[in-house]
């Protein structure tokens, strides 16, 4: 999916309304990827855009009380003193400041979206444990299986930082394992058990299923979402 350019606020131009286009591009596509049941990177992308532009709200406000102003009279009637700012309409700035104000509000309404939907999905998965569970769950085995598909997928897990999408949950860094068709004879213990005899540095280590009914792109979707409900289910 095509990202915005990290400066796109200023790149070129700071014109409003190619600016307009250029982040309802950008939403479109996002909204596009939604629909399609492609959560990320794009939830990822414009949360980050957004604390951008807050952050730079900010700076904005804190720059404009800096403008250096000059006085031009004193109202001695009103005990006043008018001033007159030295940087003249500082074009530029109230332009970028126009974008952002244009922009969060979008970008929140998206976010909801890809959140809701974020929920939506992960209410439609199950997770439960692969055999004995041990009491150190840092670290194990993430098992991807959709109902009617051929093959379950296998990904080690490690307790990273925070993530971005729930900052209340850890975030597990993952690692692709294998996968193995999904058969009558092959069932989620023969599986961890195979694991087992391929990594004996780990004689029992932590394993998740995480199942659905939906079909579901397993990196843009499924994965992701897994990792956070496997997140919550550890912690």
């Amino acid at each position: 999916m095509d990202t915005l350019h990290p400066n796109w606020i200023t790149e070129k131009n700071t014109d409003f309304e190619y600016k307009k286009y250029v982040l309802l591009g950008f939403l479109k596509r996002v909204s596009n990827e939604f629909e399609a049941q492609r959560l990320f990177p794009g939830l990822t992308f414009l949360e980050t855009e957004h604390d951008k532009l807050v952050n730079l709200r900010f700076a904005i406000n804190s720059l404009k009380q800096q403008f250096t102003k000059r006085i031009i009279n004193i109202d001695l009637q009103q005990l006043k003193i008018n001033y007159e700012s030295t940087d003249g309409e500082h074009k530029t700035v109230e332009e970028v400041e126009q974008i952002v104000d244009f922009s969060i509000p979008l970008l929140e309404r998206m976010i909801e979206k890809g959140r809701n939907e974020l929920l939506r999905l992960e209410q439609a998965m199950n997770i439960s444990p692969v055999g004995i569970t041990p009491l150190m769950k840092q670290e194990g085995y993430l098992l991807l299986f959709t109902k009617k598909e051929k093959q379950i997928d296998v990904f080690s897990y490690k307790v990273s930082l925070f993530d971005h999408v729930q900052t209340f949950y850890p975030a597990l860094k993952t690692t692709f394992v294998k996968s193995f068709e999904n058969s009558l004879t092959q069932t989620f213990e023969r599986i961890k058990l195979s694991l087992i005899n391929s990594n004996i540095g780990m004689p029992n280590p932590a394993t998740f299923l995480v199942s659905t009914a939906l079909s579901l792109p397993v990196n843009f979707t499924f994965l992701p979402v897994a990792k956070l409900k496997l997140s919550k289910f550890i912690n």
